[in-house]
Protein backbone atom coordinates (compact mmCIF):
# COMPACT_ATOMS: atom_id res chain seq x y z
CA UNK A 1 0.00 0.00 0.00
CA UNK A 2 3.12 2.46 0.72
CA UNK A 3 3.66 2.08 -3.10
CA UNK A 4 0.48 2.88 -4.34
CA UNK A 5 0.41 6.09 -1.82
CA UNK A 6 3.77 7.17 -3.35
CA UNK A 7 3.46 6.13 -6.96
CA UNK A 8 0.06 8.94 -6.78
CA UNK A 9 2.42 11.69 -5.51
CA UNK A 10 5.09 11.18 -7.55
CA UNK A 11 6.79 14.05 -9.43
CA UNK A 12 5.43 14.41 -12.61
CA UNK A 13 5.84 16.82 -15.45
CA UNK A 14 2.83 16.87 -17.93
CA UNK A 15 2.77 18.11 -21.45
CA UNK A 16 -0.71 20.60 -22.39
CA UNK A 17 0.45 23.33 -24.91
CA UNK A 18 -1.20 26.10 -24.43
CA UNK A 19 -2.59 24.47 -21.14
CA UNK A 20 0.85 24.62 -20.01
CA UNK A 21 2.01 28.04 -21.50
CA UNK A 22 -0.79 29.41 -19.07
CA UNK A 23 -0.03 28.33 -15.86
CA UNK A 24 3.60 29.44 -16.57
CA UNK A 25 1.78 32.80 -16.67
CA UNK A 26 -0.34 32.87 -13.97
CA UNK A 27 2.97 31.53 -11.97
CA UNK A 28 5.18 34.64 -13.34
CA UNK A 29 7.55 32.61 -15.19
CA UNK A 30 6.88 34.80 -18.39
CA UNK A 31 9.98 33.79 -20.37
CA UNK A 32 8.99 30.31 -19.63
CA UNK A 33 5.74 30.80 -20.95
CA UNK A 34 6.98 32.68 -24.24
CA UNK A 35 9.42 29.21 -24.97
CA UNK A 36 6.28 27.40 -24.23
CA UNK A 37 4.18 29.42 -26.83
CA UNK A 38 6.88 28.87 -29.21
CA UNK A 39 7.05 25.14 -28.88
CA UNK A 40 3.40 24.97 -28.87
CA UNK A 41 3.03 24.50 -32.57
CA UNK A 42 -0.40 22.69 -32.60
CA UNK A 43 -1.83 25.60 -30.57
CA UNK A 44 -0.66 28.06 -33.25
CA UNK A 45 -4.31 28.12 -34.85
CA UNK A 46 -5.70 29.56 -31.20
CA UNK A 47 -5.73 32.68 -31.07
CA UNK A 48 -5.33 32.61 -26.80
CA UNK A 49 -2.09 31.37 -27.86
CA UNK A 50 -0.75 35.00 -29.12
CA UNK A 51 -2.44 36.80 -26.69
CA UNK A 52 -0.61 34.68 -24.00
CA UNK A 53 2.75 35.16 -25.72
CA UNK A 54 1.80 39.01 -26.46
CA UNK A 55 1.03 39.53 -22.69
CA UNK A 56 4.29 37.55 -21.60
CA UNK A 57 6.19 39.93 -23.87
CA UNK A 58 4.67 42.95 -22.55
CA UNK A 59 5.59 42.05 -18.96
CA UNK A 60 9.17 41.42 -19.98
CA UNK A 61 8.95 44.56 -21.93
CA UNK A 62 9.74 43.03 -25.31
CA UNK A 63 7.48 45.25 -27.07
CA UNK A 64 7.93 44.23 -30.44
CA UNK A 65 7.73 40.56 -29.97
CA UNK A 66 4.19 41.75 -27.91
CA UNK A 67 2.83 43.66 -31.46
CA UNK A 68 3.67 41.11 -33.44
CA UNK A 69 2.19 38.37 -30.87
CA UNK A 70 -0.94 41.11 -31.02
CA UNK A 71 -1.22 41.26 -34.78
CA UNK A 72 -1.45 37.53 -35.21
CA UNK A 73 -3.97 36.96 -32.50
CA UNK A 74 -6.22 39.58 -34.59
CA UNK A 75 -5.75 38.29 -37.32
CA UNK A 76 -6.28 35.16 -36.60
CA UNK A 77 -9.66 36.78 -34.78
CA UNK A 78 -10.80 39.36 -36.25
CA UNK A 79 -13.84 40.06 -35.24
CA UNK A 80 -12.86 40.16 -31.37
CA UNK A 81 -12.46 43.53 -30.32
CA UNK A 82 -10.80 42.83 -26.80
CA UNK A 83 -7.76 41.44 -29.09
CA UNK A 84 -7.96 45.01 -31.35
CA UNK A 85 -7.99 46.83 -28.30
CA UNK A 86 -4.89 45.09 -26.86
CA UNK A 87 -3.15 45.83 -30.42
CA UNK A 88 -4.41 49.53 -30.66
CA UNK A 89 -2.93 49.89 -27.15
CA UNK A 90 0.44 48.83 -28.11
CA UNK A 91 0.57 50.78 -31.23
CA UNK A 92 0.24 54.00 -29.26
CA UNK A 93 2.77 53.10 -26.49
CA UNK A 94 4.95 52.80 -29.83
CA UNK A 95 3.60 55.65 -31.13
CA UNK A 96 2.60 54.19 -34.44
CA UNK A 97 -0.50 56.56 -34.77
CA UNK A 98 -1.12 55.40 -38.13
CA UNK A 99 -2.05 52.02 -37.44
CA UNK A 100 -3.44 53.11 -34.42
CA UNK A 101 -5.94 55.04 -36.34
CA UNK A 102 -6.68 52.68 -39.33
CA UNK A 103 -7.41 49.83 -36.25
CA UNK A 104 -9.78 52.15 -34.04
CA UNK A 105 -11.84 53.10 -37.62
CA UNK A 106 -13.22 49.43 -37.39
CA UNK A 107 -14.54 49.33 -33.66
CA UNK A 108 -15.73 52.31 -30.96
CA UNK A 109 -13.12 53.07 -28.27
CA UNK A 110 -13.69 53.04 -25.08
CA UNK A 111 -11.71 53.75 -22.06
CA UNK A 112 -9.46 50.96 -21.69
CA UNK A 113 -6.80 49.62 -19.39
CA UNK A 114 -4.99 46.20 -18.94
CA UNK A 115 -6.89 43.77 -16.72
CA UNK A 116 -4.63 42.89 -13.42
CA UNK A 117 -6.66 39.41 -12.68
CA UNK A 118 -6.52 35.97 -14.89
CA UNK A 119 -8.44 32.81 -14.61
CA UNK A 120 -7.99 29.70 -16.42
CA UNK A 121 -10.04 26.48 -16.48
CA UNK A 122 -8.79 22.66 -18.11
CA UNK A 123 -10.78 19.93 -18.03
CA UNK A 124 -9.18 16.39 -19.23
CA UNK A 125 -11.69 13.59 -19.82
CA UNK A 126 -10.28 9.93 -20.63
CA UNK A 127 -10.75 6.05 -21.01
CA UNK A 128 -8.49 3.26 -20.71
CA UNK A 129 -7.07 -0.10 -19.19
CA UNK A 130 -4.98 -0.99 -16.17
CA UNK A 131 -3.03 -4.22 -16.16
CA UNK A 132 -3.07 -3.90 -12.55
CA UNK A 133 -4.88 -1.38 -11.18
CA UNK A 134 -4.37 -2.81 -7.22
CA UNK A 135 -0.46 -2.38 -7.50
CA UNK A 136 0.48 -6.07 -6.58
CA UNK A 137 2.67 -8.78 -7.51
CA UNK A 138 1.37 -11.39 -9.84
CA UNK A 139 2.93 -14.73 -8.98
CA UNK A 140 2.73 -17.35 -6.40
CA UNK A 141 5.36 -15.95 -4.69
CA UNK A 142 2.71 -14.32 -2.63
CA UNK A 143 2.01 -17.05 -1.12
CA UNK A 144 5.07 -18.50 -0.19
CA UNK A 145 5.41 -14.79 1.41
CA UNK A 146 2.65 -14.52 3.83
CA UNK A 147 2.62 -18.42 3.99
CA UNK A 148 -0.83 -18.35 2.68
CA UNK A 149 -2.86 -19.56 -0.58
CA UNK A 150 -5.62 -16.56 -0.34
CA UNK A 151 -3.66 -13.64 -1.35
CA UNK A 152 -5.24 -11.38 -3.66
CA UNK A 153 -2.54 -11.03 -6.53
CA UNK A 154 -2.92 -7.79 -9.32
CA UNK A 155 -5.75 -7.58 -11.45
CA UNK A 156 -6.94 -5.30 -14.40
CA UNK A 157 -10.04 -3.35 -15.31
CA UNK A 158 -11.09 -0.56 -17.71
CA UNK A 159 -11.42 2.63 -16.46
CA UNK A 160 -12.14 6.14 -17.01
CA UNK A 161 -10.68 9.15 -15.13
CA UNK A 162 -11.14 13.03 -14.83
CA UNK A 163 -8.64 16.18 -14.04
CA UNK A 164 -10.11 19.11 -14.01
CA UNK A 165 -7.75 22.57 -12.53
CA UNK A 166 -9.26 26.03 -12.23
CA UNK A 167 -6.85 28.56 -11.47
CA UNK A 168 -6.72 32.74 -10.72
CA UNK A 169 -4.18 34.68 -10.66
CA UNK A 170 -3.45 38.38 -9.02
CA UNK A 171 -0.84 41.02 -10.91
CA UNK A 172 0.39 44.07 -8.74
CA UNK A 173 2.66 46.94 -10.36
CA UNK A 174 5.44 45.83 -7.45
CA UNK A 175 6.33 43.17 -9.40
CA UNK A 176 4.45 40.80 -6.51
CA UNK A 177 1.72 38.48 -7.67
CA UNK A 178 -0.52 35.82 -6.00
CA UNK A 179 -1.83 32.50 -7.50
CA UNK A 180 -4.74 30.62 -5.95
CA UNK A 181 -5.56 27.35 -7.59
CA UNK A 182 -7.71 23.93 -7.49
CA UNK A 183 -6.80 20.77 -8.65
CA UNK A 184 -9.04 17.77 -8.82
CA UNK A 185 -8.53 13.92 -10.16
CA UNK A 186 -11.13 10.81 -10.03
CA UNK A 187 -10.70 7.28 -11.54
CA UNK A 188 -13.42 4.96 -11.33
CA UNK A 189 -12.09 1.12 -11.95
CA UNK A 190 -15.16 -0.65 -13.83
CA UNK A 191 -14.06 -3.90 -12.39
CA UNK A 192 -13.92 -2.82 -8.47
CA UNK A 193 -15.31 0.43 -6.97
CA UNK A 194 -13.35 -0.30 -4.24
CA UNK A 195 -10.15 1.11 -6.13
CA UNK A 196 -11.65 4.16 -7.32
CA UNK A 197 -9.27 7.02 -6.57
CA UNK A 198 -9.94 10.62 -5.63
CA UNK A 199 -7.75 12.80 -5.69
CA UNK A 200 -8.15 16.91 -4.72
CA UNK A 201 -5.83 19.50 -3.64
CA UNK A 202 -5.79 23.32 -3.30
CA UNK A 203 -2.46 25.79 -3.80
CA UNK A 204 -2.45 29.12 -2.10
CA UNK A 205 0.91 30.98 -3.42
CA UNK A 206 2.77 34.19 -3.47
CA UNK A 207 5.89 35.17 -6.02
CA UNK A 208 8.12 37.99 -7.33
CA UNK A 209 9.43 38.12 -11.14
CA UNK A 210 11.34 40.16 -13.00
CA UNK A 211 12.81 40.12 -16.92
CA UNK A 212 15.53 37.36 -15.14
CA UNK A 213 14.26 35.48 -12.88
CA UNK A 214 11.04 34.26 -10.53
CA UNK A 215 10.66 33.56 -7.16
CA UNK A 216 7.13 31.61 -5.71
CA UNK A 217 6.55 30.04 -2.23
CA UNK A 218 3.17 28.12 -2.64
CA UNK A 219 1.25 25.87 0.12
CA UNK A 220 -0.73 23.33 -1.11
CA UNK A 221 -2.86 21.01 1.13
CA UNK A 222 -4.01 17.46 -0.85
CA UNK A 223 -5.94 14.87 0.36
CA UNK A 224 -6.65 11.42 -1.46
CA UNK A 225 -9.55 9.07 -1.09
CA UNK A 226 -9.09 5.56 -1.65
CA UNK A 227 -10.68 1.95 -0.71
CA UNK A 228 -13.38 4.17 0.03
CA UNK A 229 -11.97 6.11 2.62
CA UNK A 230 -10.55 8.74 3.48
CA UNK A 231 -6.76 7.98 3.14
CA UNK A 232 -4.11 10.32 3.40
CA UNK A 233 -3.81 14.22 3.57
CA UNK A 234 -0.57 16.34 2.37
CA UNK A 235 0.61 19.53 4.18
CA UNK A 236 3.19 20.95 2.03
CA UNK A 237 5.35 23.83 1.03
CA UNK A 238 7.85 24.15 -2.08
CA UNK A 239 9.86 27.19 -2.62
CA UNK A 240 11.25 27.73 -5.95
CA UNK A 241 13.64 29.90 -7.61
CA UNK A 242 13.86 30.09 -11.51
CA UNK A 243 16.61 31.56 -13.17
CA UNK A 244 16.72 32.34 -17.31
CA UNK A 245 19.97 31.37 -18.34
CA UNK A 246 19.44 32.36 -23.04
CA UNK A 247 16.81 32.62 -24.71
CA UNK A 248 16.25 29.03 -24.89
CA UNK A 249 17.37 27.92 -21.78
CA UNK A 250 15.99 28.24 -18.08
CA UNK A 251 17.33 26.68 -14.76
CA UNK A 252 15.12 26.17 -11.65
CA UNK A 253 15.69 25.05 -8.68
CA UNK A 254 13.51 24.23 -5.49
CA UNK A 255 13.25 23.07 -2.00
CA UNK A 256 10.00 21.16 -0.54
CA UNK A 257 8.74 20.06 2.99
CA UNK A 258 5.95 18.59 3.73
CA UNK A 259 3.74 16.57 6.45
CA UNK A 260 1.71 13.75 5.70
CA UNK A 261 -0.88 12.05 7.31
CA UNK A 262 -2.14 8.54 6.63
CA UNK A 263 -5.48 8.94 7.77
CA UNK A 264 -6.36 5.18 7.92
CA UNK A 265 -3.26 4.42 10.23
CA UNK A 266 -1.31 7.57 12.22
CA UNK A 267 1.55 5.33 13.21
CA UNK A 268 2.28 5.80 9.15
CA UNK A 269 2.36 9.37 9.43
CA UNK A 270 5.85 11.22 8.30
CA UNK A 271 7.01 14.29 7.62
CA UNK A 272 9.71 14.66 3.79
CA UNK A 273 12.26 17.13 3.62
CA UNK A 274 13.78 17.03 -0.55
CA UNK A 275 15.41 19.75 -2.95
CA UNK A 276 15.73 19.61 -6.35
CA UNK A 277 16.61 21.09 -9.63
CA UNK A 278 15.48 21.45 -13.50
CA UNK A 279 16.57 22.30 -16.81
CA UNK A 280 14.63 23.10 -19.55
CA UNK A 281 15.55 23.85 -22.87
CA UNK A 282 12.54 25.07 -25.96
CA UNK A 283 13.20 25.88 -29.52
CA UNK A 284 10.44 25.88 -32.34
CA UNK A 285 9.66 22.59 -32.51
CA UNK A 286 10.96 20.54 -29.49
CA UNK A 287 10.79 21.40 -25.78
CA UNK A 288 13.27 19.51 -23.54
CA UNK A 289 13.79 19.13 -20.05
CA UNK A 290 15.44 17.08 -17.21
CA UNK A 291 14.28 16.87 -13.47
CA UNK A 292 16.50 15.67 -10.67
CA UNK A 293 15.40 15.72 -6.92
CA UNK A 294 16.01 13.95 -3.61
CA UNK A 295 13.75 13.13 -0.66
CA UNK A 296 14.21 11.74 2.57
CA UNK A 297 11.06 10.36 4.40
CA UNK A 298 10.93 10.12 8.12
CA UNK A 299 8.49 8.72 10.55
CA UNK A 300 6.76 10.80 13.00
CA UNK A 301 3.93 8.29 14.20
CA UNK A 302 3.80 7.42 17.68
CA UNK A 303 4.82 3.65 16.85
CA UNK A 304 6.94 3.21 14.12
CA UNK A 305 6.29 0.58 11.44
CA UNK A 306 8.55 -0.78 9.12
CA UNK A 307 9.26 0.87 5.64
CA UNK A 308 8.35 4.78 6.57
CA UNK A 309 12.26 5.87 6.68
CA UNK A 310 13.79 6.36 3.47
CA UNK A 311 15.70 8.12 1.04
CA UNK A 312 14.32 8.52 -2.63
CA UNK A 313 16.51 9.93 -5.89
CA UNK A 314 14.84 10.94 -8.82
CA UNK A 315 15.57 11.85 -12.39
CA UNK A 316 13.14 12.60 -15.32
CA UNK A 317 14.12 13.24 -18.67
CA UNK A 318 11.62 14.24 -21.22
CA UNK A 319 11.55 15.22 -24.61
CA UNK A 320 8.02 17.05 -27.25
CA UNK A 321 8.59 17.08 -30.89
CA UNK A 322 5.66 19.01 -33.22
CA UNK A 323 5.68 17.40 -36.29
CA UNK A 324 2.75 19.22 -37.84
CA UNK A 325 0.89 22.00 -36.43
CA UNK A 326 -1.63 20.15 -35.18
CA UNK A 327 0.51 16.21 -34.08
CA UNK A 328 2.64 16.03 -30.84
CA UNK A 329 4.64 13.26 -29.29
CA UNK A 330 5.58 14.02 -26.19
CA UNK A 331 7.63 10.73 -24.75
CA UNK A 332 9.27 11.31 -20.72
CA UNK A 333 11.53 8.57 -18.71
CA UNK A 334 11.60 8.40 -14.34
CA UNK A 335 13.92 6.48 -12.54
CA UNK A 336 12.97 6.72 -8.60
CA UNK A 337 15.62 4.77 -6.42
CA UNK A 338 14.73 4.39 -2.62
CA UNK A 339 16.52 3.08 0.12
CA UNK A 340 15.00 2.23 3.20
CA UNK A 341 15.79 1.79 6.79
CA UNK A 342 14.52 -1.56 7.41
CA UNK A 343 15.05 -4.99 6.63
CA UNK A 344 13.25 -7.97 4.32
CA UNK A 345 12.83 -10.08 7.06
CA UNK A 346 9.85 -11.05 8.52
CA UNK A 347 8.54 -12.94 11.82
CA UNK A 348 8.00 -16.16 9.98
CA UNK A 349 11.28 -15.72 8.06
CA UNK A 350 14.11 -13.48 9.00
CA UNK A 351 15.73 -11.67 6.68
CA UNK A 352 18.31 -8.58 7.03
CA UNK A 353 18.94 -7.58 3.58
CA UNK A 354 17.77 -3.56 3.65
CA UNK A 355 15.22 -3.36 1.40
CA UNK A 356 16.05 -1.61 -2.01
CA UNK A 357 13.22 -0.40 -4.72
CA UNK A 358 13.63 0.98 -8.13
CA UNK A 359 10.86 2.23 -9.65
CA UNK A 360 10.94 2.78 -13.67
CA UNK A 361 8.30 4.33 -15.61
CA UNK A 362 8.05 5.49 -19.51
CA UNK A 363 5.33 7.38 -20.86
CA UNK A 364 4.44 8.00 -24.75
CA UNK A 365 1.51 9.99 -25.90
CA UNK A 366 0.28 11.71 -29.02
CA UNK A 367 -1.79 14.52 -29.05
CA UNK A 368 -3.89 16.03 -32.15
CA UNK A 369 -5.78 19.55 -31.69
CA UNK A 370 -8.88 19.91 -33.43
CA UNK A 371 -10.60 22.97 -32.23
CA UNK A 372 -8.72 25.90 -30.39
CA UNK A 373 -10.17 24.79 -27.17
CA UNK A 374 -10.37 20.36 -27.84
CA UNK A 375 -7.47 18.63 -28.43
CA UNK A 376 -7.51 14.24 -28.24
CA UNK A 377 -4.63 12.14 -27.12
CA UNK A 378 -3.88 8.54 -27.02
CA UNK A 379 -1.31 7.63 -24.30
CA UNK A 380 0.47 4.78 -22.67
CA UNK A 381 2.65 4.34 -19.60
CA UNK A 382 3.99 1.55 -18.53
CA UNK A 383 5.99 1.08 -15.21
CA UNK A 384 7.45 -1.60 -13.19
CA UNK A 385 8.94 -1.52 -9.54
CA UNK A 386 11.88 -3.78 -9.02
CA UNK A 387 12.15 -4.31 -5.42
CA UNK A 388 13.63 -7.02 -2.79
CA UNK A 389 10.87 -7.03 -1.01
CA UNK A 390 8.38 -9.40 -2.77
CA UNK A 391 4.85 -7.36 -2.04
CA UNK A 392 6.42 -4.39 -3.58
CA UNK A 393 7.89 -5.90 -6.68
CA UNK A 394 5.29 -5.16 -9.58
CA UNK A 395 4.75 -4.12 -12.85
CA UNK A 396 1.41 -2.73 -14.91
CA UNK A 397 0.46 -0.11 -17.92
CA UNK A 398 -2.31 2.22 -18.70
CA UNK A 399 -3.13 2.45 -21.97
CA UNK A 400 -5.81 5.58 -22.54
CA UNK A 401 -7.51 7.70 -24.86
CA UNK A 402 -9.03 10.99 -23.59
CA UNK A 403 -10.01 14.74 -24.82
CA UNK A 404 -8.46 17.84 -23.29
CA UNK A 405 -10.72 20.73 -23.14
CA UNK A 406 -9.59 24.64 -22.08
CA UNK A 407 -10.76 27.51 -21.70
Amino acid sequence: MRILVLFFFSCNLVFGSLYDAQKLYDKKLYQKAIDMAKSSVSDYPNPKLHILWAKSAEKLGKTSEAMSAYERAVILSPLNTSFQKSLLSIYIKTKRYKLASNLSSDFKIDKYTNSKSNINTYLSLSSGYDTNYNIHHESDNLDDFYNSTDVVTKRASKFYQTMINIGYTKEFESNLYIYTGFNGYYKSIFDDKNYNVYLNSIELGIGYFTQQYNFYIPITYSRLNYLRKDYLSILSIKPQFDYKLTDNLIWSINTSFQKRKIIVDNDRDDNAIGFGTVLYYTNKNNHLFLDLNYNGFKSIGALYQDFTNKKTFTMIVGARHSFTPKLNLSVSYRVSLSTYDDNIGTITKPDNEIREDKYSQINIKFSKIFTKNITLYIENEYSINNSNFIPSDYDKNILSMGINISY
